[in-house]
């Protein structure tokens, strides 16, 4: 039976810089939903190449991501999560909910809907909802921590039947 596991969190499209989201705009620096955005626009631009590496550079070196799988610690383990389910041609959309800010910290949560590669085992799309703790690094935010919350992320009988 095959798995593939798909975290939500996946924080959306956007410019990056060497892979980490550039901080929005002077005028957008102090709008907390604005730096969530900007954060997941880089999800949503890194997402399709398929390359878990590109995702894991949006978190600092010593995050910390929690979802239904497991809890992954530092941007070595979130990469091979990262591996176990993300393919080329994979994309997310997400819809931040909510920033707030106290210095160099924004909370956001919000909503991400996946859609796996084509040909992938597992389900094909996949909606899931996040929260996560951004950081200031330099210019840019950066994940210190992420949780997501969605759907056991097993294929269903008749898929896994069929692999």
């Amino acid at each position: 039976m095959h798995k593939r596991f798909i975290p939500m969190s996946l924080l959306a499209a956007g410019a990056t810089v060497g892979g980490i989201a550039a901080a929005p705009p002077a005028h957008a620096q102090s709008d907390p939903l604005a730096i969530c955005r900007a954060s997941k626009a880089a999800w949503e631009a890194a997402m399709p190449a398929g390359d878990p590496s590109k995702i894991a550079a949006l978190f600092t070196p010593d995050a910390v991501w929690v979802s239904p799988e497991g809890t992954f610690g530092g941007r070595q383990e979130i990469t091979r999560y990262i591996e176990t389910w993300l393919k080329p041609g994979a994309k997310i959309v997400t819809t931040p909910a909510s920033g707030h800010q106290t210095g160099d910290v924004v909370l956001c949560s919000g909503e991400s809907t996946f859609t796996a590669a084509p040909g992938s085992a597992g389900p094909a799309e996949v909606t899931d909802h996040w929260a996560t703790a951004l950081v200031k690094n330099g210019n840019s935010w950066v994940n210190a921590q992420l949780a997501t919350i969605h759907p056991p992320m097993s294929p269903p009988p008749s898929q896994a039947q069929a692999h």
